[in-house]
C-alpha cells in the first residue's frame, strides 16, 4: 500500500511540476520575434491640369515583438498621414481579408505576407 501511495505522489508531483514549468516558460522566455516594416507609399497628387501638386510621400513603421493590435496600426498610420487622410477611414487587409481592429499582429503575421492598406477606397 505504500508503494501505490508513493507512485500516486510522485505522479502528482510530476503533473503539478509540469504545469509550473509551463506556466514559468510562458513568462520567462520571450516570444518569438516579429519584425513587421511597413511601408506606406501616398501616391503623387496631380492637379486638374495633370501637373504634379505633391511629391510622393513615404513613411516607415517598424514593430518589433510588439503586442500591437491592428488598431494601434491604424491609429500610427494616421498620425504619421493627418494632412493626407484627414478623417477618411483607414482599412487594413492581409492576404485580401480584412483585419478587425482588436486582432494582435504578431499573431496574424507569418513570412512574406502582405498587408495593404486602404484610404477611402484607394490603397498604397
Amino acid at each position: 500500500m505504500g508503494f501505490i501511495n508513493l507512485v500516486s505522489f510522485v505522479t502528482i508531483a510530476l503533473v503539478v511540476g509540469a504545469v509550473v514549468i509551463r506556466m514559468l516558460s510562458d513568462t520567462l522566455i520571450p516570444p518569438p520575434y516579429l519584425k513587421l516594416y511597413l511601408n506606406i507609399v501616398i501616391p503623387t497628387k496631380i492637379n486638374h491640369q495633370g501637373k504634379i501638386t505633391e511629391p510622393k510621400k513615404y513613411i516607415d513603421i517598424i514593430y518589433i515583438n510588439t503586442q500591437h493590435t491592428v488598431g494601434n496600426m491604424k491609429e500610427d498610420i494616421r498620425q504619421q498621414l493627418l494632412s493626407e487622410i484627414g478623417a477618411m477611414p483607414l482599412r487594413i487587409k492581409l492576404n485580401g481579408y480584412d483585419l478587425l481592429d482588436s486582432s494582435r499582429i504578431k499573431y496574424l503575421m507569418k513570412d512574406e505576407d502582405k498587408l495593404t492598406v486602404y484610404v477611402n477606397q484607394t490603397y498604397s
